[in-house]
């Protein structure tokens, strides 16, 4: 085999000269719908190709591999009998990794499917390629004042259409690129347009990834609000429960040193429950399971202290019922009515 050369061949910033005619751009259309359908016998799904985006340095290799498969013979053979490339050999003449050539085979498989057809014709036409000769240094310095064709995304991007879905149009530009734009104007397969990139999951992902870290931060706040503990309650019935209470007045965790204590927390259920409806509950199940201490019943908090008037359904229970009930609320001792 030929010594791989990866300066051989590359996309020309320069507009292509092609056809424009309506005929032409039927039978253009005629062939891309051909090309689909080759491809699809090399495992290649079209839509497959606008996943990945090789930059302007790696579709140049991957140009330069495809030709290198369609000008060997062997390699052209290999390639069209087995319908995939030759990794290993692929990676061993060209001095590329197995993962650049595997992760690119899409696009080296259209590619040199495209030119070693010559049914392809105008799609080849289409796409400005250039042989580099060896006097090529001399025009370098005038070639980089030339503007990229398809670079700029204030004046969008053109290129002939692949393939029409909704208000998408799926296009390939003359630089080999395989790009989704937003549909503007009535046109057939094989016909160019321009058009502004329709921006997809890409575009938006560091936005996304942004609005994410604000969403945990919020959540993983507001969760270790929740679950931090402002206030504890020690309800002295004849076995002691203790209540961890947070900010928002809602029980987050509640235990008992007794087995009759901890039968009780696992029939009424106090967590996430609010301290009013959790104290309620446990005086009544004490009321009728005769675990009310003979004379008052003692509620010690610690922490932050409980404003007046926010245990209504506690005091009513205990009003109702006649329960004596004292409340030393953060060192002041009160009564609830």
């Amino acid at each position: 085999m030929e010594v791989f050369n990866r300066n051989k061949y590359r996309f020309s910033n320069l507009p292509s000269l092609f056809e424009i005619t309506e005929e032409a751009n039927r039978i253009r259309g005629e062939q891309i719908s051909l090309m689909i359908k080759e491809l699809y016998l090399y495992k290649v799904i079209l839509k497959d190709l606008f996943i990945i985006e090789p930059n302007s340095k790696d579709r140049d290799l991957i140009l330069n591999i495809a030709f290198y498969i369609i000008e060997q013979p062997e390699l052209i053979e290999y390639f069209q009998e087995k319908r995939r490339i030759p990794v290993n050999i692929l990676s061993k003449h060209t001095k590329q990794s197995k993962i650049f050539i595997e992760k690119y085979s899409d696009y080296i498989i259209t590619y040199a499917v495209i030119f070693s057809n010559p049914n392809y014709k105008l799609i080849q036409d289409y796409m400005k390629i250039d042989e580099i000769e060896d006097t090529e240094n001399d025009d370098k310095k005038e070639e980089q004042n030339i503007i990229p064709f398809n670079q700029g995304e204030d004046k969008g991007v053109r290129g002939i259409v692949l393939k029409k879905m909704k208000n998408t149009l799926f296009i390939l530009t003359s630089m080999g690129e395989f790009k989704k734009i937003k549909s503007g104007e009535e046109c057939i397969v094989g016909e160019e347009v321009s058009g502004t990139i329709k921006k997809g999951f890409k575009e938006y992902k560091i936005h996304i990834e942004i609005a994410i870290v604000i969403l945990v931060a919020i959540l993983g706040g507001f969760y270790f609000k929740y679950t931090s503990v402002d206030r504890t309650i020690l309800i002295n019935t004849t076995s002691q429960i203790k209540l961890h209470v947070n900010s928002f007045g809602k029980v987050v965790d509640a235990y008992s040193g007794t087995t009759k204590g901890q039968e009780m927390l696992n029939k009424i259920d106090t967590k996430n429950a609010k301290l009013d409806d959790a104290m309620k509950n446990i005086l009544e199940y004490a009321k009728d399971n005769k675990m009310l201490p003979e004379g008052s019943i003692l509620v010690t908090v610690t922490g932050d202290p409980i404003e007046y008037g926010t245990l209504e359904g506690t005091s009513e229970f205990v009003h109702d019922n006649d329960i004596k009930l004292r409340i030393n609320n953060a060192g002041n001792e009160q009564k609830l009515f």
